[in-house]
């Protein structure tokens, strides 16, 4: 535990070839990798970690192995059903794809365009076609439109000119588009953290917790932001006390990004509320008055991303494999014994369930360590370990180590004890290193000990 090191290694590469990718044929495949690699050297099969296809799933349930599904995979179904789902994405959707697809195949609209783009100042970018198998490239359509919407809407004026009108995008369009990438980026960053080498179960339970977060305080600032613009220039003393609260509610959010790295870039809370005041300070350029109007029109955009959502959240929490998830204990156990999380796990409960469920793990994991530990143990013909001075302590003896009671029993007793102190330590550490360092050469001497 205490030189715990992520190690990665590749057995074996099966290909099927033109065999049938049914569950058993499946099964057999593992089957026979397990007798080959696992079985003669004792090793117990852990968790497998698949894709979510039919095949996979049935050929784990009927071997009655456990699985752990792939969280990118997860993510990519549940952004998929929020897009086919939300009524008023699937006409900017068929509109974005007519247009990206016209300039792809067009030279002459292609040209055109990029003159438009160096008269406007816009950067020099292609637009970007979707593929229907990955939903991130969806976002990534959206994104370059709206990047580029100067110099689109100046070429659909120009085709409407000529009278060969291409689509109609009016302001309405332009800001659905953008609250649509406003909640598909923290899906994309979260895509990108689970593929990460050094990602693992312990982290899947934070992650869900940061992306409610997220979408709750989306959800909650559209009415916020509708209020705010529509009395920009009267705002009585006090008004950014109910704002201040909503933050003050999301920093353990805050700070669970902080500690999860990778996944920190997306902006909440005021971070995000300074942004939308940068944004508006911005488009109030006299040069340019269009994207002044897109960004102050009504407050639609906030009232289409609370309601956008609400509907992504709906998905989230509904997803049958999710749920699962949150249902299991190795996920959450996982996340007890990563020390970056241990502390914040109160924050995954509601307040009514906290004291039962943090006790729960706790004890849980207790007793799996200490079922482990009993596991290994030599027989009782075989000399026994080395008894530690914390061994006598939980035995019930001095610091002198009298011998008294077994030795399986002290050693059991010697691990709970030491579990329970460093599951319960507080996060604020001593600031005396030298006896920090002393105490973890004392611990780690313990274990070898009792090993």
């Amino acid at each position: 535990m205490c030189r715990a090191q992520r190690c990665h290694a590749v057995l074996h590469l099966v290909c099927l070839g033109e065999r049938s990718h049914t569950g058993e044929e499946l099964l057999s495949v593992m089957n026979r990798e397990i007798d080959r690699w696992l079985s003669p050297r004792k090793l117990k099969i852990g968790t497998m970690l698949t894709d979510n296809g039919k095949n996979m799933v049935s050929a784990l349930r009927q071997g009655r192995l456990c699985h752990a599904p792939c969280m990118a995979h997860v993510f990519n179904l549940v952004v998929k059903r929020f897009l086919k789902s939300t009524i008023p994405l699937q006409d900017i959707l068929k509109m974005s794809r007519k247009l990206c697809m016209h300039f792809s195949h067009s030279y002459t609209a292609k040209h055109t365009l990029l003159e438009l783009q160096r008269q406007n100042g816009i950067p020099q970018h292609r637009l970007i076609c979707d593929v229907a198998t990955r939903w991130n490239s969806t976002l990534h359509m959206l994104d370059r439109l709206y990047e580029q919407r100067k110099a689109i809407t100046d070429f659909l004026m120009l085709q409407a000119d000529k009278g060969t009108p291409l689509c109609n995008l009016d302001v309405s369009h332009w800001q659905l588009m953008r609250d649509t990438c406003r909640l598909l980026r923290p899906f994309e960053e979260a895509t990108l953290f689970v593929s990460r080498q050094d990602y693992g179960m312990n982290d899947v339970i934070p992650l869900l917790h940061v992306l409610e977060q997220m979408l709750l305080t989306m959800a909650g600032q559209g009415a916020v932001d509708v209020a705010h613009r529509s009395q920009r220039h009267m705002t009585p003393v006090g008004a950014g006390q109910e704002e201040e609260e909503e933050v003050e509610e999301d920093i353990g959010a805050q700070e669970l990004l902080s500690e999860m790295g990778g996944f920190s870039t997306q902006r909440t809370g005021v971070e995000e509320q300074e942004h939308l005041v940068e944004e508006e300070e911005e488009t109030e350029d006299p040069d340019a008055p269009w994207q002044y109007a897109v960004e102050m029109e009504a407050g639609s955009p906030s009232h289409s991303l609370a309601q956008m959502a609400h509907s992504m959240l709906a998905c989230l929490r509904s997803d049958s494999r999710i749920i699962t998830i949150r249902q299991r204990d190795d996920f959450w156990l996982s996340t007890l014994l990563d020390p970056r999380y241990r502390s914040k796990m109160v924050a995954f409960f509601t307040p009514a369930e906290r004291e039962a469920k943090i006790t729960y793990y706790k004890n849980h994991l207790c007793s799996q360590l200490v079922s482990a530990f009993l596991r290994q143990r030599p027989s009782s013909d075989t000399v026994g370990p080395v008894r530690s001075r914390s061994a006598a302590m939980a035995a019930g003896e001095g610091w002198g180590g009298r011998s008294s009671g077994s030795s399986t029993s002290s050693g059991c007793l010697s691990l709970q004890s030491m579990m329970s102190s460093f599951l319960h330590q507080r996060s604020e550490e001593t600031t005396n290193q030298p006896q920090q360092q002393q105490h973890q050469v004392d611990l780690e001497q313990d274990l070898k000990q009792q090993a």
